[in-house]
C-alpha cells in the first residue's frame, strides 16, 4: 500500500513578507506489492502534479517552491490563506505467473491511495490608523482646502480671529476599520461639539483610504499658545484597537490693539530773529499716537480725524505706521 507523509503541515508567512515557500511530498509504499502508474495531484497546487516511475518498497519525495504571493496572494491579500490536500493514487500489476493479482472488483485494477493536507497561511492583517491635525487663520476667501500647505502646527493671531482646522483620520494599516470615533478636547478639557458634529458618531475606513474635517474656532479671553489636542480610536474585524493623537496650536494675543492719542503742547524757539513786536517764541502742538497692546502685527491705513488741528491730508509716519490727518 502507498501513502504519503508532509514534511510540513502549517506555515505562516510574515506579515508583508514574500519568502518561498517549498512543499515537499514523500510517497512511501509500504506494502508487499509494488506500485504502477504512481500519481500525486493537488488541485491548490500545481507545481505538485506528477507521475512517478514504478514504485516498490523504497520511498520517493519531490519539492516544488514557489513565493507565498503567487501561492496564496500574501501581498495582496493579508488575510489570504491555501489549504491544499495532495492525493497520491498507484495500481497494483496484475501478474499471476509471480502470484500477485492486480485486478478486484468488476474487473477494476487493485488501486493503493494516501493523502496528506497542508496549510500556507498569510501574515494576517496588521491595523493601524493616524490622526493629523493642523491650524492656519481663516482668510477672506475661507478655509483653505485639505492638504494646502497653508496648514501647519502652528497659527499666531489677534483677539477674534478665526483660525481654521484640518484634521485627518488615515487608515495606515493592512485591515479594515469600523467604530471609529473622533474626540477633540478644547484648552479647558471640554469635547469640542464642533469636531464631535464635523465627523460622524461612529465610521469605518476601508485599509488605505482617509477621511477629513474641517471647522473653524475663535478663542475669548485666552492667552499664550492654546494645544488643542484630537484623538482618534478604531477597530479591527476582530476587534484589536488601535488609536492615534495629535495636536495643534494657536496664540491669540490678551486684549485688542488700541490706539491713544495725548496732546503735547512745546514751547520752540524760531529759526529767525522775529520782526519788531513779535514773540521770541511760540507754541508747537500736536500729537502722540500710541499702541496700548503692542504684539508683532504692524498697524495699516490708520486715518485720525482732527477738526481743528494740522491741516487736512497732512501725513507722517511713524514707527512703520502710516497716519493721515484729516
Amino acid at each position: 500500500m502507498a501513502r504519503v507523509a508532509c514534511f510540513s503541515n502549517s506555515v505562516t508567512v510574515p506579515t508583508g513578507t514574500n519568502p518561498n515557500v517549498t512543499y515537499r511530498v514523500i510517497v512511501t509504499n509500504d506494502g508487499t506489492s509494488p506500485l504502477e502508474n504512481v500519481q500525486i495531484t493537488d488541485a491548490a497546487v500545481s507545481g505538485l502534479d506528477q507521475t512517478l516511475l514504478p514504485l516498490r518498497s523504497v520511498t520517493r519525495q519531490i519539492c516544488f517552491t514557489d513565493t507565498a504571493n503567487n501561492l496564496a496572494g500574501c501581498l495582496t491579500n493579508c488575510a489570504n490563506a491555501l489549504p491544499n490536500t495532495v492525493h497520491v493514487t498507484g495500481t497494483v500489476p496484475n501478474n499471476p505467473a509471480s502470484c500477485v493479482c492486480g485486478i478486484g472488483t468488476n474487473g477494476e485494477p487493485v488501486m493503493a491511495t494516501s493523502q496528506c493536507s497542508a496549510l500556507l497561511q498569510c501574515g494576517g492583517c496588521a491595523p493601524g490608523i493616524q490622526i493629523i491635525k493642523q491650524v492656519t487663520c481663516l482668510t477672506s476667501d475661507g478655509c483653505p482646502p485639505a492638504g494646502d500647505p497653508a496648514y501647519g502646527k502652528n497659527a499666531t493671531g489677534v483677539v477674534d480671529s478665526v483660525f481654521c482646522y484640518s484634521i485627518t483620520v488615515l487608515n495606515i494599516g493592512d485591515a479594515d476599520l469600523v467604530n471609529i470615533v473622533v474626540t477633540d478636547t478644547t484648552p479647558g478639557g471640554a469635547v469640542d461639539s464642533l469636531v464631535s458634529a464635523c465627523f460622524p458618531t461612529s465610521f469605518s475606513l476601508a485599509a488605505g483610504t482617509s477621511t477629513n474635517c474641517i471647522h473653524t474656532t475663535s478663542y475669548t479671553g485666552v492667552t499664550g499658545d492654546v494645544p488643542d489636542f484630537v484623538h482618534v480610536v478604531g477597530h479591527d474585524s476582530a476587534n484589536n484597537t488601535v488609536s492615534s493623537s495629535d495636536n495643534a496650536s494657536v496664540a491669540p494675543p490678551s486684549g485688542p490693539a488700541r490706539l491713544r492719542e495725548a496732546c503735547f503742547k512745546r514751547r520752540c524757539q524760531f529759526c529767525q530773529e522775529p520782526r519788531p513786536g513779535r514773540a521770541k517764541y511760540a507754541t508747537e502742538r500736536g500729537l502722540e499716537i500710541h499702541r496700548d497692546q503692542p504684539n508683532s502685527f504692524p498697524l495699516q491705513n490708520v486715518v485720525i480725524t482732527e477738526s481743528n488741528a494740522l491741516p487736512s491730508g497732512t501725513s507722517c509716519t511713524t514707527n512703520g505706521t502710516a497716519v493721515t490727518f484729516r
